[in-house]
C-alpha cells in the first residue's frame, strides 16, 4: 500500500532499527512521494540520519529529518527533532510548531549523533548506576530505593526502568554507543555488567517476558502479587530486602532536592558512594558531550532529560543547585574527567550555568519583566558567553503559592487561590492548595473574583499548573466537622459552595475553565458551572463522591439533572433515558480516561467544550476563547424553572434496580444507600411525576442528601480510609 503516501501530509517511518530496512523503505517512499513540502521523518533512536539518507536525492533530503518520539507517545512530552544537513529548516520549523501546538509536545532540536540527547545521557546514567552498584555489591531493590524519588527520579528508578523498557532494548541502545562511538569518553560504561547480559541470554528481559527480568512478578498460593528481585550471586530470585542506612529517616525530612542531595553525598557508606559516583559520572559526561549533542545549550539537555526520562531536575540545574564550585572542586580533586572550559570556571565566583536558577520563581516569571531587566540566560561553552533562553510566548507561567510581591499580575489572593490579570481584560483564577483541593479560602477567592471581574474585566479563566486541576473538596475539613458533629456548619459551608458555583454559572462575563489531569468531585463541579470548558487531552474527570460515601452536592448533581431534563424536553422523550446514564456514571464514581472520554461519558456538553493536547498552550487558548465570547456579546444562561421531574415513579425505578443489585451482591448496603440518595435528587424528590420545580429545588435536595450521608458511620469510615490510603473503601 505504499502508494498511499502520495496523499499524506506527513510521512512517518518507524520500522525496526535496521539500516538496510530503513533505507529500502525510504527508497520506496521516494518513488511515491509527490510534494517537496511534505516532511518525511524517521523515528530512529540510534541510527545516524546521514547514513539513512546516504543515497537520497537532494529534493528528498530537503524534506527528510529525524523526529524521535518517546514511549508511550501519548504521555511522553519530549519530541527530539534532528535535521539532516540538507533539511529545509523552514519545513522543520513548521513541523515543530505543529507538533507543539497540535500534539502538545515540547520539541528539542538535537544533533545527528548516536542516541541523540535523552537516550545518550539517560542510558549512560542507567549503565553508570548498574556498574557502580555491582562494584559496591548492592542488590537491585536497594539500588532502586536510592536512585528513584530520593534523587528526584521516577519511582521506577534504575533496574525497574530497565525491566519496563526491556533489558534487550536497554542493552541495544547502550551497544549503539559501544560499537559506533570509539572516542566516547566513557565508552566502556556502555558495556552492561555480565549478570545483566546473562539475563538477556536466558530470555529474561523484564516486563515483556512474562515479568521476569531483574525483578520477577508472580502470585503466591493465595493469589497475591509477589515481586522478587534477582540475586546475581546465587543467580536466583529472592525476596526483596532493602539495605537500611542510618540516614534514611533524616533525609526523608529534607524537602529541598539540592539540600537532600548534598546531605546524601556527604555520607560515607555504600549508598552514599553510589549516589555520589553516579552524579559525578552524569555531570562529567553531560559536560563533555554538551557541544556535540546539544549545541552547547545546557537548558536543551536539561529539558530533554526532564521530559524524556521524567527527571524532576535537569543535569546542569542539579549541578548548579548543589553548589557548582564546591561540587566541581571535589570532582577535580578526585580526578573526574571534565572539559577545560569548565575547570577554568571553578575559581570564578560569579559563574553559573543559568541565571536565574531554573527552579526559582524568578526564572519562571522572568518573561513578565517588560523592561527586560531579567532574562533567562544560560552559559554557552562554545562561545564562552551567557546566551538568552528563548521561551514560547504563548506559555502562561503560574506560581505555586500566593506571592504578590513577586508576581506583578496579582490582583488579589489568599492561601487557597490567587487572582491574576492576564491582560486584554482577562482575569485568571489560580488554585494552589495541596492537590488543589477546594476549601473555604478558594470559595472566598471565587466570590472575590466574580465581584472584581464584574467591575474591572471582560472574562475569567479558571486554570492552574498543578499535577491535578483539583482532586475535589477538602476531605480533611469535612472529616473534622463530622468528628465534631458540626453538621450545621457543614451545611453552611456546602451552601456557600453552591452559591459560589451559581455565581460562576450566572456571571455576566464569560467564565472558561481549563481542567487537566485529575478533575474530581468538587473540582469537577467547578468546571460544570463554567460557560465553556477547554480540556487538556489528558483530563481524568469525574464526580467521584460515591467513593467516600457521598454524592455531588456543590451543584454537580443539579447540573447533570438539569441537562437530562433539558435534553428530554428538546427531544420530547422520557427523561429516564438520560437520567439512567448519569445515575450510573455518578453512582459508580466513573472517571474519564481522557478529555474525549469525559465528553463521551456525558460529563461535558459537546456544544460548550473544546480540547487541546498542549498543556503549554491551554491557558492562552482558554483566554482567547473567553475574550472571543465577550466580544460576541456574551449572555449568561437563564435560570432553570418549570422543570418537569420524574418524581416518585422515577425514584422507585432506581430503587428497584438498586434492590436487585444489592440482593445479587453486586453492591454493598452502603453503596445502595448512597446511590438511593443520588437517585432521589436526580428524580426531583418525593413528588408526583410531571411536577414543576426550579434548579434551587435540586440544590436543596443534594445539600440535604450530602449532610444526611455525613451522619452515616460508614461514610466516615470511607473518608478516613481515602485520606489514609488514597483509594476508596467499599464497605
Amino acid at each position: 500500500n505504499m502508494s498511499c503516501v502520495s496523499r499524506c501530509d506527513w510521512i512517518i517511518e518507524a520500522v525496526v532499527e535496521n539500516l538496510a530496512i530503513k533505507k529500502d523503505i525510504h527508497a520506496k517512499i521516494q518513488t511515491f512521494k509527490k510534494s517537496a513540502n511534505v516532511p518525511v521523518t524517521t523515528n530512529t533512536s540510534g541510527i545516524l540520519l546521514k547514513n539513512i539518507a546516504q543515497d537520497f536525492n537532494d529534493e528528498y533530503c530537503q524534506s527528510f529529518m529525524g523526529v524521535h518520539f518517546f514511549n508511550p507517545p501519548r504521555y511522553m512530552q519530549l519530541l527530539e527533532m534532528i535535521p539532516h544537513p540538507k533539511t529545509n529548516l523552514t519545513l522543520l520549523t513548521q513541523l515543530s510548531d505543529w507538533c507543539e501546538q497540535r500534539l502538545g509536545k515540547t520539541v528539542v532540536q538535537a544533533s545527528d549523533t548516536i542516541n541523540f540527547i535523552a537516550n545518550r545521557i539517560g542510558v549512560f546514567s542507567l549503565c553508570s548506576v548498574a556498574h557502580h552498584a555491582t562494584e559496591l555489591g548492592l542488590n537491585p531493590e536497594t539500588v532502586d530505593s536510592l536512585t528513584g524519588k530520593l534523587m528526584g527520579r521516577p519511582a521506577s528508578a534504575t533496574y525497574r526502568t530497565m525491566d519496563v523498557v526491556g533489558l534487550d532494548t536497554s542493552n541495544y541502545v547502550a551497544e549503539n554507543v559501544l560499537k559506533q562511538v570509539e572516542d566516547d569518553p566513557y565508552r566502556e560504561m556502555f558495556n552492561l555488567p555480565p549478570w545483566i547480559k546473562n539475563l538477556i541470554e536466558k530470555g529474561m528481559l523484564g516486563q515483556k517476558s512474562n515479568f521476569r527480568g531483574i525483578y520477577e512478578k508472580t502470585k503466591d498460593d493465595r493469589g497475591k502479587t509477589r515481586i522478587r528481585s534477582y540475586d546475581y550471586v546465587s543467580e536466583s530470585y529472592t525476596d526483596q530486602e532493602v539495605t537500611g542506612f542510618p540516614w534514611l529517616k533524616e533525609v526523608s525530612t529534607i524537602k529541598n532536592p539540592f539540600d537532600r542531595l548534598n546531605f546524601l553525598v556527604n555520607q560515607s557508606d555504600k549508598g552514599a558512594q553510589l549516589i555520589w559516583h553516579t552524579l559525578c559520572d552524569l555531570f562529567s559526561y553531560s559536560a563533555l558531550l554538551l557541544d556535540e549533542i546539544a549545541h552547547s545549550e545546557p537548558y536543551k539537555l536539561d529539558q530533554a532529560m526532564k521530559l524524556g526520562f521524567n527527571w524532576e531536575l535537569g543535569v546542569f540545574e542539579t549541578w548548579q543547585g548543589m553548589g557548582f564550585h564546591a561540587v566541581t572542586q571535589k570532582m577535580i580533586d578526585q580526578g573526574v574527567q571534565l572539559p577545560e572550559w569548565l575547570k577554568s570556571k571553578v575559581n570564578d565566583p560569579s559563574f553559573c550555568f543559568f541565571h536565574p536558577a531554573p527552579s526559582s520563581d524568578e526564572w519562571l516569571l522572568s518573561d513578565l519583566d517588560n523592561e527586560g531587566k531579567t532574562k533567562k540566560m544560560q552559559w554557552h561553552p562554545k562561545s564562552q558567553t551567557m546566551k538568552e533562553v528563548v521561551t514560547p510566548p504563548y506559555y502562561v507561567p503560574l506560581l505555586k503559592k500566593y506571592q504578590p510581591e513577586k508576581d506583578p499580575r496579582t490582583v488579589k489572593g489568599n492561601d487557597g487561590a490567587s487572582l491574576l490579570d492576564l491582560g486584554h481584560g482577562a482575569y485568571l483564577l489560580n488554585f494552589h492548595t495541596k492537590m488543589n483541593a477546594i476549601n473555604v479560602p478558594i470559595l472566598s477567592m471565587i466570590d472575590s473574583t466574580m465581584s472584581l471581574a464584574k467591575a474591572q474585566a471582560k472574562a475569567v479563566v479558571i486554570a492552574n499548573q498543578g499535577r491535578a486541576f483539583s482532586a475535589g473538596a477538602d476531605l480533611k475539613m469535612i472529616l473534622g466537622l463530622i468528628n465534631e458533629e458540626k453538621f450545621l456548619d457543614l451545611e453552611a459551608i456546602l451552601n456557600r459552595f453552591q452559591e459560589s458555583m451559581q455565581l460562576l454559572k450566572f456571571s455576566h462575563l464569560p467564565v472558561v475553565a481549563a481542567p487537566h489531569g485529575l478533575t474530581l468531585g468538587g473540582g469537577c463541579e467547578v468546571t460544570l458551572h463554567a460557560d465553556h470548558c477547554h480540556l487538556a487531552g489528558e483530563t481524568y474527570a469525574g464526580l467521584v463522591e460515591a467513593g467516600v460515601g457521598l454524592i455531588p452536592a456543590a451543584g454537580g448533581s443539579k447540573e447533570l439533572a438539569l441537562r437530562c431534563y433539558r435534553l428530554a424536553a428538546e427531544y420530547d422523550t422520557d427523561p429516564m433515558i438520560f437520567l439512567d446514564k448519569v445515575f450510573k456514571m455518578v453512582a459508580m464514581a466513573k472517571v474519564s480516561s481522557s478529555a474525549y472520554d469525559a465528553i463521551h461519558m456525558g460529563l461535558y456538553d459537546k456544544a460548550c467544550t473544546s480540547v487541546t493536547f498542549s498543556r503549554s498552550h491551554q491557558i492562552s487558548e482558554a483566554k482567547s476563547i473567553a475574550l472571543m465570547k465577550y466580544r460576541m456579546g456574551y449572555q449568561p444562561p437563564s435560570y432553570a424553572n418549570k422543570i418537569k421531574v420524574v418524581g416518585e415513579p422515577g425514584f422507585e425505578t432506581f430503587r428497584m434496580m438498586l434492590y436487585n443489585m444489592e440482593q445479587g451482591k453486586m453492591i454493598s448496603s452502603h453503596d445502595a444507600l448512597v446511590a438511593e440518595k443520588l437517585a432521589f435528587v436526580l428524580s426531583g424528590g418525593d413528588l408526583p411525576r410531571g411536577t414543576e420545580v426550579d434548579e434551587m429545588w435540586f440544590l436543596d435536595l443534594e445539600r440535604q442528601a450530602f449532610v444526611d450521608l455525613c451522619r452515616e458511620e460508614k461514610t466516615k469510615e470511607r473518608i478516613e480510609y481515602m485520606l489514609k490510603n488514597g483509594k476508596p473503601l467499599r464497605n
